[in-house]
């Protein structure tokens, strides 16, 4: 019986094609209906010339093959809903991930995203030593107050430009970084999304050597000196044994001798896991035979255990005993895993640059967009 209602309305959807598409009083005709649930031609009519243009085999052209094609989709889509498939987490699941996809492109400005991950992975190649002044000045500050900070930031950089005066020194007196009583400014190695973005355009549009402007943060106003920069190590996957730094008072020769003497006993054969399981007083990776999750540069507290973790490798895989500032290690080579190319990384790309400040640029240009497609009048006296 269905197939007759639908012969019986080819004719009008053979006149509807006709019809130019934007025509807009068309009456809507019924083609068939599934349990009562009418489904209509110029619904059929749009699907069918959604892609028509695009099709090479002309057999998938024809219409009588094409209406049987879109009845059995409608069948298979209404009987779905019957058992209730909507409803399930999986297919939950995979609409929201359409969703998701679909509204970057009224959410994101293509264009600016692909050129910020661009320039993201590029500086990620480079790992920078840079040292810097702050001199803080609230990101809403009044004028005045921005302009004082400015000034003195232009004054401490002829200091140093002009008067060559040592960095570190000028850092150790003037940084409002509290951190710069101790390391005189020196931030150590870093790579792209790693400092707040307006720093690390700062840091990256430096020579070797040279001072930047005042660079402008939410944080104040910086003074930059890049020091050195490297190829980019990627990451590096160690296990390590570890004795604390003795409290005061106590023998400052206790843990190097026990640290020599834990090495002493690797040497001889034992197990570097079991000794770090029996001996290591990093609890959090004893356990785990001193496991350590691996690790960039820049991504530990300590620069020293950084530098001799990256000098190892598979022909040599053990440290020697050496010491930071928490204690005294001995660091065995696991892996090295190089970076990754963009094509692996652009997933972990756009969550870095929708998490930092570099964002502010892709919806700046969405604002630009929107409001050159809605325009709105400004009411200037308001």
């Amino acid at each position: 019986m269905m197939r007759m209602k639908i012969s019986s309305l080819l004719l009008v959807f053979f006149t509807a094609l006709s019809v130019h598409s934007q025509q807009q009083n068309t009456t809507k005709e019924v083609l068939f209906t599934i349990n009562d649930q009418p489904y209509y031609t110029d619904e059929f009519i749009r699907v069918y010339r959604k892609n028509l243009d695009l099709v090479k085999d002309e057999s998938q052209k024809d219409l009588n093959q094409y209406l049987d094609l879109y009845i059995g989709y409608k069948l298979k889509v209404n009987k779905a809903f019957k058992l209730g498939l909507q409803q399930g987490s999986a297919y939950q699941n995979e609409l929201k991930s359409y969703r998701t996809q679909l509204s970057k492109t009224y959410l994101m400005d293509s264009k600016v995203t692909q050129a910020l991950m661009d320039e993201g992975y590029d500086r990620l190649q480079k790992e920078i030593n840079a040292s810097h002044i702050l001199l803080m000045v609230d990101e809403n500050a009044a004028p005045a107050d921005t302009l004082a900070a400015y000034q003195k930031a232009m004054a401490i950089r002829d200091r140093i430009v002009k008067g060559g005066e040592d960095f570190g020194t000028v850092a150790e007196e003037t940084s409002q970084d509290p951190s710069a009583k101790e390391n005189k400014g020196n931030l150590g190695y870093f790579t792209a999304f790693r400092m707040v973005y307006a720093f690390e355009n700062g840091a990256y549009k430096t020579p070797v050597g040279k001072v930047s402007m005042p660079v402008r943060s939410r944080f104040g106003y910086h003074l930059i000196k890049v020091n050195d920069i490297r190829n980019n190590r990627g990451e590096i996957s160690v296990s390590h044994i570890m004795v604390l730094k003795p409290k005061e008072g106590e023998d400052p020769l206790k843990a190097k001798t026990k640290i020599e003497e834990i090495y002493q006993k690797i040497q001889q054969g034992e197990s570097f896991e079991e000794l770090a399981k029996q001996l290591s007083e990093d609890k959090s990776s004893s356990t785990k035979g001193g496991l350590l999750n691996k690790f960039a540069s820049g991504q530990l507290s300590s620069e020293v255990f950084e530098n001799e973790a990256f000098a190892l490798s598979k022909e040599q895989p053990l440290s020697k005993p050496f010491e930071t500032a928490y204690g005294w290690h001995i660091v065995k080579f696991n892996e090295k895993y190089p970076l990754r190319s963009k094509d692996e990384m652009k997933s972990e790309l756009e969550t870095k640059i929708a998490r930092d400040d570099r964002s502010r640029k892709i919806s700046d240009a969405l604002a630009v967009k929107l409001r050159q497609k809605y325009p709105m009048k400004r009411d200037n006296k308001l």
